[in-house]
């Protein structure tokens, strides 16, 4: 089981084209004061930051997901309940716990995504700033 000092991967699936990494950090630590956690809590609780492009070559749509690593594990799981069904750029947003597919992943679980078992032909572009 996670401890305390212990961090989290959470996957905000199907963002809006508009959003990047400072939009989510900012998101998280928004989150996280509304949670009561103070300044500097809210500073260092987001580790790293990616945003994922996935381009289906078929038809050329584009899918937008972050993945935000929260730490200690227990913000992660206030994050959750704080942000899930909250508005970002007009659109209601989820905010789950990631779960990674397969033992291949690095620690933020790009490499499992580029080989996507439901959609094989997906271009993946990551974004981590």
């Amino acid at each position: 089981m996670a401890t305390n000092k212990a961090s989290l991967l959470l996957i905000l699936p199907s963002l809006p084209a508009s959003v990047n990494c400072k939009t989510i950090r900012r998101l998280v630590r928004d989150g996280l004061a509304d949670c009561g956690y103070g300044s500097l809590a809210r500073l260092l609780a987001v580790t790293r930051c990616t945003v994922l492009t996935v381009t289906d070559p078929a038809n050329g749509r584009r899918e937008y997901h972050g993945l935000v690593q929260v730490k200690p594990a227990k913000a992660a799981m206030d994050v959750i309940e704080a942000l899930s069904g909250q508005e970002l750029c007009g659109r209601q947003i989820i905010v789950r716990r990631y779960q990674q597919r397969s033992g291949s992943g690095s620690e933020l679980g790009a490499p499992a995504l580029r080989s996507e078992r439901r959609r094989r032909d997906l271009k993946l572009d990551i974004f981590d700033i």
